[in-house]
């Protein structure tokens, strides 16, 4: 008896050394969502920005595998910090803000309200370099349907955050991994089962920079309990690669969701048509509110509809349109490339046109009006810097500036767009030349509306 006992001891003292690896406990990923800056024309409440990141919070908290910081303590660090309770935060920002609250990411944005829609963009900022991981952007023709497209748009968030863990018995092609419901695992999700391979160590600091993950296989999840998953392995190279303790993370899955059709008004005919040009030319198109699929030159009756672009290693663009009886509408759309997942050390350098776009976003008003100047020159065709002029423009032209630097900067944006000769500016144009703060400014834009309407 007291042999047995003793061997008992000797097994549980031995297992607890593995206890901080493969029985680790759960670990959220702790997140800040700030309330969104509001822009544009006004809303009918005044706490549009806070209600949008409500929403973005309660997807977060059902989701299981995050831990949002409590809308108090994220206002009580923020009013220490001397920040406006707006959404508008720098990167440089994001990164205090972060250390103060032990969170890893920041995600803030603005509500847009234009003529035909309401844009929501949305920055998801890593706070231990102050770089933006990336950006996601949600659109609805009103407020009752902005709800579900932000939605959707935390669902694409969520997905820049595998769940990780790791392979804790198999028998035959059946799996279990310690993550269940809690984490937010949940029936169909795929994971990537692998093991680390050999580090890559900075060669001056030592430290390591970079792990490789072999892949062993796939798992897909069939049943959920509180703290584990059970799975079946339906890919595996070479056989029984696919062991306990095997590191497992979940695998991005892009749903196809497609809104329902949007009636169409009596009398109306499918006698419009719509030709759809893309940069990269590869990409894929979709018309996410009608079922039928895009092609060149289709048929469309007149009304509005949401284009959606994308393609691999770019940013997914989504932009609505309004469509006249009778027209051959042309729309150009050009894609973002998407942040490199390898650390910075693999990453190919910025281009030009990235560099002047990210000075736009900076504090130091003569770096902007820099910035502005040489887009305004140099280009003045590119789909992304005019996207980009009209995002800085909109959100800048209301606010009360002195800052003559900053205000020389917004006016070359306007006629970075008047030059243009692109009708798609033209409301952004026109917005600016009513209700933008500076004289200066108002002036500008009505110049460069002209100039964009006489061809």
């Amino acid at each position: 008896m007291k042999k047995f006992i003793i061997i008992s001891l000797l097994f549980i003292a031995g297992t607890s050394c593995f206890a901080p690896s493969a029985i680790a406990e759960l670990r959220k990923n702790k997140i800040a969502v700030l309330p969104f800056s509001v822009q544009g024309e006004k809303f009918e409440t005044d706490d549009m920005g806070k209600i949008v990141s409500e929403w973005l919070i309660t997807a977060f908290v059902k989701d299981g595998r995050f831990e949002v910081v409590e809308r108090r303590l994220l206002g009580q660090v923020l009013e220490e910090q001397k920040m406006v309770d707006t959404g508008i935060v720098s990167q440089e920002a994001a990164t205090e803000i972060g250390r103060i609250l032990g969170v890893k990411v920041i995600i803030t944005g603005s509500v847009m309200k234009l003529t035909n829609a309401i844009e929501v963009n949305a920055r998801i900022i890593d706070v231990s370099n102050a770089s933006i991981v990336t950006a996601e952007y949600a659109s609805s023709p009103s407020v009752s349907g902005l709800h579900h497209e932000v939605i959707r748009m935390a669902k694409k968030i969520m997905k820049n955050f595998p769940l990780q863990g790791y392979v804790v018995n198999r028998k035959e092609d059946s799996v279990m991994i310690d993550l269940g419901s809690n984490a937010g695992v949940k029936p169909g999700m795929r994971f990537m089962a692998y093991r680390e391979g050999e580090p890559v160590r900075h060669p001056r600091t030592g430290k390591v920079i970079y792990i490789e993950k072999k892949k062993t296989g796939t798992i897909r999840i069939t049943s959920t309990a509180n703290t584990i998953s059970k799975g079946v392995i339906i890919e595996e190279t070479p056989e029984n690669a696919v062991k306990y303790g095997n590191l497992v993370e979940s695998i991005k899955d892009d749903a196809d969701e497609t809104p329902a059709d949007l009636p169409s008004a009596p009398g109306q005919q499918a006698s419009s048509s719509l030709y759809v040009h893309t940069v990269p030319p590869n990409a894929r198109v979709r018309i996410l509110n009608i079922k039928p699929p895009y092609k060149p030159g289709m048929s469309l009756r007149p009304g509005a509809y949401l284009l959606e672009a994308s393609a691999p290693g770019y940013v997914t663009e989504k932009q609505w349109i309004t469509i006249k009886p009778g027209e051959a509408r042309r729309v150009e759309i050009g894609l973002r490339t998407a942040a490199s997942p390898y650390p910075a050390i693999h990453r190919p350098p910025r281009t030009e046109l990235d560099r002047y776009i990210a000075m736009l976003e900076s504090s130091d008003s003569r770096q902007v009006r820099r910035a502005a100047k040489y887009l305004a020159k140099r280009y003045s065709r590119s789909t992304r810097a005019l996207q980009a002029a009209r995002r800085v423009l909109l959100s800048g032209c209301r606010k009360k500036s002195d800052d003559r630097h900053y205000v020389d900067a917004l006016a070359y944006l306007c006629k970075m767009l008047g030059k243009s000769h692109d009708l798609r500016y033209k409301e952004a144009l026109e917005t600016v030349a009513k209700k933008a703060k500076a004289k200066k400014l108002r002036k500008y834009a009505s110049k460069s509306l002209e100039i964009l309407e006489n061809k």
